[in-house]
């Protein structure tokens, strides 16, 4: 009896061993794939970071371009209102007379007004400032007494294309419209038409 139980004893034993040798085993490749996965992840973060950057720095280059596209296209589309502007002119006086556009603008924080003749040859340009009233009044009036003089056989019709939106102060528009309205009475030749927008 005793000899039975011994051997059922020593037959229930299990030799762990084996499966100490593969638990390591499928430990060590675990191990060993969790750290180049962690290499491989880094090496894709960092292709990503500098994928990301020429990205970026293309934007940028990209918004430059933009922003030089619109400055073109804003002084393009000046050049296109002023051609409008003088072919209206043109247009309110059909006859033999020279007709001269006034217009203001914006220019370079300034506020402006140009002259062009009916060909569209810019006569005149000066800054406007309330603190260059008598000035702007003077200059308007020498230079519509120089075109009434240079066309003495012809009547001069002057066509001041007011933008109220760029002149916003009373004591810029002023001197030119009492230049305009002296030039009148000097020049029976001499008349104006101002055209707010």
């Amino acid at each position: 009896m005793r000899n039975r139980s011994r051997r059922r004893r020593g037959s229930d034993e299990i030799n762990l061993t084996p499966l100490l040798d593969v638990l390591f085993t499928i430990l060590f490749i675990v191990m060993l794939t969790g750290t180049q996965n962690e290499k491989s992840l880094e090496e894709s973060a960092e292709a990503s970071l500098i994928e990301i950057e020429r990205l970026e720095s293309e934007a940028a280059g990209l918004e430059d371009k933009i922003l030089d596209l619109e400055e073109q296209n804003s002084n393009l589309q000046k050049k296109i209102n002023r051609r409008d502007k003088i072919e209206d002119s043109n247009k309110r006086y059909e006859s033999n007379a020279v007709i001269v556009t006034f217009i203001n603008e914006v220019e370079n924080g300034y506020h402006v007004l140009k002259i062009y003749t009916e060909q569209g040859e810019q006569v005149e340009s000066f800054r406007l400032g309330i603190d260059r009233t008598e000035y702007t009044k003077n200059h308007v009036s020498e230079i519509i007494s120089d075109i009434a003089e240079a066309s003495a056989d012809h009547p001069v019709f002057i066509v001041f294309h007011c933008d109220t939106g760029t002149i916003y102060r009373k004591e810029e528009f002023n001197p030119i419209r009492d230049a305009l309205e002296e030039q009148k009475k000097e020049y029976k030749e001499v008349f104006y038409q101002i055209v707010e927008e």
